[in-house]
């Protein structure tokens, strides 16, 4: 987890939220003007509520809506982006990246 968080700081314009306990990182959440980067969870910890808190994060710190993608094959991660409101609008390759698969969706407050 220190190698995404020391790339994810050093990106211009990014917002990086971590959840911690006990003084270790458990949980990390990459925003960026309007996208939700990613949210990454220790793997011991998923299930737990820490994904839902960050994820109430990044609706906070962009009220006006976000996008994001995703694996298109991750289903746990789309399951858990569309419990929480967001639309799937399109699966291809990543805009950035054409050699992965990835579902995109978009969260708008009601």
């Amino acid at each position: 987890m220190r190698e995404r968080l020391a790339a994810d700081l050093a990106k211009p314009d990014w917002t990086l939220t971590v959840a911690e306990t006990a003084g270790t990182v458990i949980g990390m959440l990459a925003t960026h003007p309007g996208k939700l980067d990613q949210i990454f969870l220790d793997p011991d910890w998923k299930g737990r509520g820490v994904g839902k808190a960050l994820f109430a994060e990044a609706k906070r710190l962009m009220p006006g809506g976000f996008t994001l993608w995703t694996q298109e094959a991750n289903a746990r991660a789309r399951a858990f982006y569309e419990r929480r409101g967001m639309v799937h609008e399109s699966t291809g390759p990543h805009p950035e990246k054409p050699e992965r698969i990835v579902a995109h969706y978009r969260w708008s407050p009601d």
